[in-house]
């Protein structure tokens, strides 16, 4: 299985879970030039931004320490933009989350939801 098809895998799985919990979908893979949301979502009058990440649970990993200082700027980045071109929605309180799908070797999965997974300062 490819890396692509894995991460879609996740988002697939990361969406349906999200929507589970009552959250509307506002965007999925969300992109301007290069800055990308993977999912934005509305729960509670609030807008959140999903980075999806899939890992092995035989790999060691730290959940946060896979959020590169890069990568949380390019999307503090994008929400800023997000939020710009749709004024709308800067009435919302805004959080970051990251979702994992965690494959176990067996073929099975389960998901890790990190709530606020950091701020944007």
């Amino acid at each position: 299985m490819t890396t692509v098809v894995r991460g879609r895998e996740a988002e697939t799985a990361v969406r349906r879970h999200l929507e589970g919990l009552g959250w509307r979908i506002v965007a999925a893979n969300w992109r301007a030039g290069r800055l990308e949301i993977d999912l934005i979502a509305e729960a509670d009058r609030m807008l959140v931004f999903v980075e999806v990440k899939s890992r092995r649970e035989d790999r060691a990993y730290d959940p946060l320490a896979a959020l590169r200082p890069a990568q949380k700027r390019r999307l503090v980045a994008a929400s800023r933009y997000f939020l710009d071109r749709h004024p709308a929605w800067g009435r919302h309180y805004c959080r970051y989350d990251v979702v994992f799908l965690i494959r176990n070797p067996e073929g099975g999965s389960r998901l890790e939801h990190i709530e606020n997974a950091y701020l944007a300062a």
